[in-house]
């Protein structure tokens, strides 16, 4: 739509404008979304309800709906312009479940609302490689939209530098915390860097979490976990000796310590030096 005035030509962008006076004023708002939430939340319905050929891009939930059915901006905007947006005389039918059908929608205010959290997640899930294929999804809802993420029990990424391992179910908590002999362990869960490296991180769309590191030198395992890092130090030196050639034995080669020390490089996160002796 557009009108002339003098030599100046103006465009009335009425459908930008309406769309944006829901997502401003007509919407569900992420903080009253979440406030209660304790769990991910699976988005079901990712095509819109009027028209089940087009994904849901900007969506607004029927809230008088009996099944919350979600109808896409595009769609809602193009059965307005059917009835010249007369919406109070003729009434708009956009679900065609008993409640909708029944009960013609004659004034968007308190029946139209622009769900402000799917959205967000809709935009977190089109970063998404193969998203197209996919018909549900769910997504995890923090307190920022920057740490929340899509989840996916299965996942499944085209970067062959990256190796996907699947958390187990059970941690035996004695790999990682063990201060018995000389099975060397530091505690730091309350190093913030430290900690920085099991934090969420997003590649392709989707959030994942370090679970440990394994860093071998010579006979000697250093594993990395959220509680510490952990070293064996004499299972290292039993190695070392039984390992020791004939010629080495022939002249009663025995390791009788050892004294392992990490400084800030080996981690780029772990700050101060650790050691391990025996």
């Amino acid at each position: 739509m557009s009108y002339t005035q003098g030599t100046q030509v103006f465009e009335y962008k009425g459908q930008q404008y309406m769309l944006q006076e829901f997502m401003d004023r007509q919407k569900i708002r992420r903080e009253d979304y979440i406030v209660n939430l304790k769990e991910a939340v699976e988005f079901k319905q990712l095509f819109c309800i009027l028209n089940p050929k087009l994904r849901i891009k900007e969506p607004l939930v029927l809230s008088k709906c009996s099944q919350k059915n979600i109808v896409d901006f595009q769609s809602f905007y193009d059965e307005l312009k059917k009835i010249d947006f007369d919406i109070e005389n003729i009434g708009l039918t956009l679900c065609k479940c008993l409640s909708c059908n029944q009960n013609p929608i004659k004034t968007i205010t308190g029946n139209i609302h622009f769900h402000e959290p799917f959205y967000e997640a809709l935009n977190k899930f089109s970063k998404i490689d193969n998203q197209t294929k996919l018909e549900k999804f769910t997504y995890k809802f923090e307190k920022t939209e920057e740490e929340s993420y899509v989840v996916r029990e299965l996942i499944q990424i085209n970067n062959p530098k990256i190796k996907v391992v699947q958390q187990p179910k059970q941690m035996d908590a004695q790999n990682l915390i063990n201060v018995k002999g000389n099975e060397g362990f530091v505690d730091l869960m309350n190093d913030e860097e430290y900690q920085k490296f099991f934090g969420a991180t997003q590649i392709q769309g989707f959030a994942y979490k370090a679970q440990g590191m394994q860093q071998n030198i010579g006979v000697l395992q250093i594993d990395y976990g959220k509680d510490g890092i952990r070293a064996n130090v004499e299972e290292a030196v039993e190695k070392l000796n039984q390992n020791a050639n004939s010629q080495l034995k022939q002249f009663h080669f025995n390791v009788v310590g050892m004294q392992v020390q990490l400084k800030n490089d080996v981690f780029n996160q772990n700050k101060g030096e650790f050691k391990f002796q025996k």
